[in-house]
């Protein structure tokens, strides 16, 4: 009876294809926008510090390719404002060097 030990034999991979097959790998369409939103998320705090109203952050990030529901805006705000603080990376006002944070729902 033969077993089925392949730790002997050795693997015939294409390794450069599988390493350019795992290079084109694209990240989920919520973890895009959730990547995208990370990058805008300093002037968004900032807009919003100025009072920019929230409708018009949200229509502009339509307009350029990054839609958002209320809910979800909000969502992401919280999730990046923790991931922040938690990592010491506070948005800091221009001016004055105060905190800036969004702590109210739209």
């Amino acid at each position: 009876m033969s077993t089925h030990n392949d730790t002997t034999e050795p693997l015939e991979i294409d390794t450069e294809h599988v390493i350019a097959a795992i290079k084109a790998l694209q990240p989920g369409k919520m973890t895009k926008k959730t990547l995208l939103f990370q990058q805008y998320y300093p002037v968004i705090v900032e807009a919003l510090a100025r009072k920019v109203l929230m409708k018009a952050i949200l229509e502009l990030l339509k307009d350029k390719g990054l839609p958002l529901s209320v809910g979800g805006f909000n969502s992401l705000m919280k999730a990046e404002q923790k991931r922040r603080e938690d990592c010491n990376d506070v948005v800091k006002c221009q001016h004055c060097g105060s905190p800036l944070t969004h702590s109210q729902e739209v």
